[in-house]
């Protein structure tokens, strides 16, 4: 596929502050709030650490769409390399 198209992958490792109970690390779809900040929007304020992971998360799909790369230093996949961001508080890039 990436010989075709731009991929680009990433490592969501972030537990926020809204998962509950005894979750074993970070679960499939913690991402989404991120990424869609009204779903959380009344049932839980993000910190400011996590509105600048949200932002640099929005920032980075919304580049995506547009120009086929997200910037901020996000290498492109390639097979031999298998380069990927790793999305968490502290966000380092």
């Amino acid at each position: 596929v990436s010989k075709l198209n731009n991929v680009f992958m990433y490592s969501f490792n972030y537990k926020p502050g809204f998962s509950k109970g005894d979750c074993l690390g970070v679960s499939h779809t913690f991402e989404l709030p991120f990424l869609f900040p009204y779903f959380v929007s009344g049932v839980y304020n993000f910190t400011n650490l996590e509105k600048q992971l949200s932002g640099f998360m929005l920032e980075s799909w919304t580049n995506f769409a547009k120009f086929s790369n997200p910037g901020n230093s996000w290498i492109k996949y390639e097979i031999d390399t298998s380069p990927f961001i790793i999305l968490d508080i502290p966000l380092s890039n």
